[in-house]
């Protein structure tokens, strides 16, 4: 699903990620744990378009998105979310799923993944009209 080889990233001058790989399977977790500082958010920001490698190769599904803009990554359907999690406090929870799903043509296809995500969390679709910024976070 994911395939990372060998990517090199980072600021400027100041080299963060050096011959990174990593693999990850359809319905496998993965989680990526470390001290601040070692590149997790860059490797996260490497994926997702926000910050070009350097050198190295993305695919994700099997397509190349190596060096992709954000925003045409996400069309791909591969997001970065940091871990402060930046809801909308300010719109009802409805809405700030609504935005997980802007750059969707397929209306079906949104209301179906709507769906499948209260599913997940009914406790967010009790809260669907509630304003995101009086959820607990919990």
């Amino acid at each position: 699903m994911l395939d990372v080889k060998q990517i090199y990233a980072g600021y400027g001058k100041l080299p963060v990620l050096n011959d990174i790989t990593i693999q990850v399977e359809k319905g496998e977790f993965v989680a990526l744990i470390g001290p601040n500082g070692v590149g997790k958010t860059t490797l996260m920001r490497a994926v997702s378009g926000i910050l070009p490698p350097s050198s190295g190769s993305i695919e994700f599904m099997g397509k190349d998105i190596t060096g992709m803009d954000a925003y045409k990554v996400n069309r791909e359907g591969l997001s970065f979310i940091t871990e402060s999690g930046d809801l909308f406090a300010g719109m009802k929870v409805s809405e700030n799923l609504n935005l997980g799903a802007y750059t969707m043509r397929d209306k079906n296809k949104i209301n179906r993944q709507r769906e499948k995500i209260y599913d997940l969390f009914p406790r967010l679709a009790e809260r669907r009209s509630q304003l995101a910024g009086t959820l607990s976070g919990g």
